[in-house]
């Protein structure tokens, strides 16, 4: 099961509930098999779904809230009503050549990237910004500092990222390790250890104060738990 779909429906539950309205263009169904994973996860983690659209929302509220430009988003999976638009980004990429295939359908410019590898980086050519959501509480310290500077070396001039923070209870993250995840919780004084020299840290906004910027539903979106920060690295 792709978790990308995962994702997709988890968003796809909290819009039906919260937003009906964003969803009636949205081609996307949840099959079966995907609605019963996510009524499994929800019993362990019951607000799980808007966790995932606290995420899904951060790219184009970034873009439109900073005014991005000759943006890449990486990692982006299965694109959602929260997505940003084909013409806001200049590359939509993901791993999985079957996300790539799918998005690119919906009028994206995409290309399958591994957001680790340098290489993979340096083959977006002309972009400036990356958006990198959902990926760096992923990597242990080692992994997302290499991450940082490999971003710097393939010429970005700017990254938004987030990332879990304290405020996810020790058994919040047992669940997720349950799941096969092993979340890095880390405050900004945390990702700033963390950056090579070339890095600044310009912006590091708790996600309910960021989102409420968001140019579809920021209010509902400001109510949501606040379980990560959201970051602005320019390079020096």
């Amino acid at each position: 099961m792709r978790s990308d779909l995962i994702a997709a429906g988890m968003v796809r539950s909290w819009l039906e509930a919260n937003a009906p309205h964003m969803t009636e263009s949205w081609s996307f169904e949840i099959t079966e098999e995907i609605q019963g994973f996510i009524n499994r996860v929800k019993m362990l983690l019951p607000d799980v779904d808007a966790q995932f659209v606290s995420q899904a929302a951060v790219p184009r509220t970034a873009i439109t809230h900073w005014n991005l430009t000759d943006v890449a988003v990486l990692g982006g999976g299965m694109a959602s009503p929260l997505s940003p638009h084909p013409h806001e980004a200049l590359y939509y990429t993901d791993i999985n050549p079957a996300v790539v295939e799918e998005v690119g359908e919906l009028g994206y410019n995409t290309r399958q990237v591994d957001a680790r590898s340098l290489d993979d980086l340096k083959t977006l050519v002309g972009a400036k910004t990356a958006l990198a959501i959902g990926l760096i509480h992923f990597l242990d310290d080692a992994a997302a500092r290499q991450t940082f500077a490999n971003l710097l070396d393939a010429g970005f001039e700017r990254v938004v990222f987030n990332n879990m923070n304290n405020n996810v209870s020790d058994e919040l993250a047992g669940n997720w390790h349950k799941l096969g995840f092993v979340l890095y919780r880390r405050e900004p004084e945390d990702i700033r250890a963390l950056l090579p020299s070339g890095w600044t840290m310009q912006e590091a906004v708790i996600a309910s104060e960021f989102l409420s910027h968001n140019p579809d539903m920021g209010d509902k979106l400001s109510r949501l738990i606040d379980l990560h920060h959201v970051y602005l690295l320019e390079r020096d």
